[in-house]
């Protein structure tokens, strides 16, 4: 397998192309990122997978979930996997903030997130769905486990995001 500092670059550089060239339309960028990929060895693929599935798990975070709560007035499991794609799709340096920092997302417009979140399902399967059988096998045997994160903190929103709270509530 390649570097893994080289290949988050180019994970980086593929998600910026695919926002840069579709004006910020999640559905755009989602078929533009599928016809990129499709052109990648299934080396890259598996790492370009492994690294989304990577970012999405560093994103499962109670401050992140409270955001989206907040954000979308919803509690649903897959609307929050859904969401933490998104965010990766808002490109890097918006993703790295946004973790730090999840208030940040009161600049973001709800219908666009909400536009986001139901158009955007799924683009970890990707490699699912363009890989033929044989591919898939090889695929598989490439991947290793993904640790999960912890849901550390408080659940106080008016104190952990009053920004979103103030705006939302």
């Amino acid at each position: 397998m390649c570097n893994s500092i080289i290949f988050d670059e180019l994970f980086w550089e593929i998600i910026h192309q695919t926002r840069k060239e579709n004006n910020q339309d999640i559905l755009k960028q989602k078929e533009l990122l599928e016809k990129i990929i499709t052109k990648l060895d299934l080396q890259q693929i598996t790492l370009f997978h492994f690294r989304f599935a990577q970012l999405r798990l560093q994103a499962y975070r109670w401050n992140i979930y409270l955001a989206f709560e907040i954000i979308t007035e919803r509690n649903d499991e897959d609307d929050f996997y859904n969401f933490r794609e998104w965010l990766i799709m808002q490109g890097k340096d918006n993703y790295y903030s946004i973790l730090r920092d999840p208030d940040l997302l009161v600049t973001s417009d709800k219908k666009d997130i909400l536009l986001g979140i139901n158009l955007i399902e799924t683009i970890g399967f990707l490699p699912e769905k363009i890989l033929t059988p044989n591919q898939r096998k090889r695929f598989i045997q490439y991947l290793s486990e993904i640790p999960g994160d912890d849901w550390a903190g408080e659940r106080n929103e008016r104190i952990t995001l009053p920004n979103l709270w103030k705006k939302y509530n």
